[in-house]
């Protein structure tokens, strides 16, 4: 008896759920205002979209790229071996076809040219700070 009881609410859930779909956000009437973070500079330098060598810093919630005074190459890329807390970034298959660098996150707002960006030197390469994320998926047990 009790497995066709089971049967039987969950059926009506079920039901229940899908008559309540919408088909899209509009026709649920959802809405949320947007603002603009920042006006985009009129001198902007739109870039072309490739493969980023990144490293995350677990420990400090820290992204750099590997642009500055000494990059490191794409072909020493695949063996490099970064060490705790340092990772190498996830792989992402972008979908946009340019972008731009307008500033690293401990830059001033108002920033001009080469004081956008704050290079650090790790492992004898050079990197710029790009980003500070929020939180960050570590691969690898550590007491971090």
């Amino acid at each position: 008896m009790a497995p066709k009881i089971l049967l039987f609410c969950s059926t009506i859930l079920i039901t229940l759920f899908n008559s309540c779909g919408f088909d899209s956000v509009e026709e649920a009437g959802i809405q949320y205002p947007t603002k603009a973070a920042f006006k985009i500079p009129a001198n902007i330098q739109w870039q072309g979209v490739g493969f980023a060598t990144e490293l995350i810093n677990i420990k400090e919630k820290l992204v750099v790229v590997g642009i500055g005074d000494h990059p490191i190459p794409r072909a020493a890329w695949d063996d490099f071996k970064p060490r705790l807390p340092w990772q190498k970034n996830i792989d992402r298959h972008l979908l946009i076809d340019k972008t731009a660098f307008l500033r690293s996150p401990d830059a001033p707002a108002n920033c001009q040219g080469a004081a956008c960006k704050t290079q650090i030197e790790y492992k004898g390469y050079s990197w710029t700070k790009l980003a500070n994320p929020l939180a960050v998926l570590h691969k690898k047990k550590s007491n971090l």
